[in-house]
């Protein structure tokens, strides 16, 4: 097995050992969960403009080009690629698949463990399951609608594509068939961020697992989680730093920032402002980005 990929796996094996540590909530007089009446309550208009928002993330992918604007690194980029990239066929499967499982994991951890698990099995909590799985679906719809955007707009070029010119066909590729101009900004990377934004946010805000170092302590797993499912595709040579920099930068700030603009800082007696979400818009070759609002 790869060197990066039992580094990434041990790493999740200590996360879910620390995890199971804390089974019970550990507060001291085991105060029911319960959302924060300070705090706004979703309303069914953002779950529309949320599944909206996924609908068109998935339509304009359809759209993509593969006819790339941007080629080649800027800044650092070809400092660190010469660095961090490999030709060695098993490394480069290896860590393919790490950063694959590792987006979905931590993709997936605050709705399935956080909301589904905790929220609404263990604490019996259906409205705090309720709020935080659809602040969260929010959050990484908006990352993703973001990230598709981008990538309609931009068409930066993968940096495996250049060893194509160069007449030399990299471990996993297809020269003949190349890929989608999506490397700016990657999908995966922007929400996995994002599911770790929202998630440090949940528990921040709110005592899921009872307070103090169990809830900083997934914080920082899912934080990690996502920093290496972005940066391990840096191995494969399938992105640019300034990539994985961006997608850190869209996701964790849509994914933390967004559940407190609008609903951990917004007290919920004050009037509800009209929401809205940004979402790409395919147009020819190309594409951009709309406004969709609810009121």
């Amino acid at each position: 097995m790869p060197q990066p990929t039992r580094t990434a796996l041990a790493a999740l094996a200590l996360v879910h050992a620390a995890c199971a540590s804390f089974p019970e909530r550990v507060t001291d007089e085991q105060a029911p969960l319960v959302w924060d009446p300070a705090y706004r309550s979703v309303d069914e208009g953002e779950l529309v403009v949320t599944g909206a928002a996924t609908a068109a993330a998935g339509i304009a992918a359809l759209f993509r080009s593969r006819s790339a604007h941007w080629r080649g690194g800027v800044l650092f980029d070809d400092w660190v690629r010469a660095q961090a990239r490999t030709d060695d066929p098993a490394t480069h499967g290896g860590t393919v698949f790490t950063a694959d499982l590792l987006a979905g994991v931590v993709s997936a951890y605050p709705l399935v463990v956080d909301s589904l698990i905790v929220a609404w099995w263990k604490e019996d909590s259906p409205e705090v399951a309720w709020n935080t799985a659809v602040i969260t679906a929010q959050s990484m719809a908006l990352a993703g609608a973001v990230a598709v955007g981008l990538q309609a707009l931009t068409r930066r070029e993968q940096p495996w594509v250049r060893q194509c010119r160069a007449g030399f066909e990299p471990p996993g590729t297809d020269c003949e068939d190349p890929p989608l101009a999506d490397a700016f900004i990657g999908f995966q990377g922007t929400v996995a961020f994002a599911a770790a934004g929202a998630l440090c946010a949940h528990h921040e805000a709110t005592p899921l697992y009872g307070g103090g170092s169990p809830d900083r302590f997934v914080c920082l797993a899912a934080l990690l989680g996502a920093t290496l499912a972005s940066g391990l595709e840096l191995i494969p040579d399938r992105k640019y730093a300034t990539d994985f920099l961006a997608e850190a930068a869209v996701g964790l700030g849509l994914g933390y920032l967004l559940p407190y603009l609008l609903y951990y800082d917004t007290p919920a007696a004050a009037a509800q402002p009209p929401t809205g979400m940004l979402v790409p818009l395919p147009m020819g070759d190309g594409g951009g980005v709309g406004w969709v609002q609810t009121f």
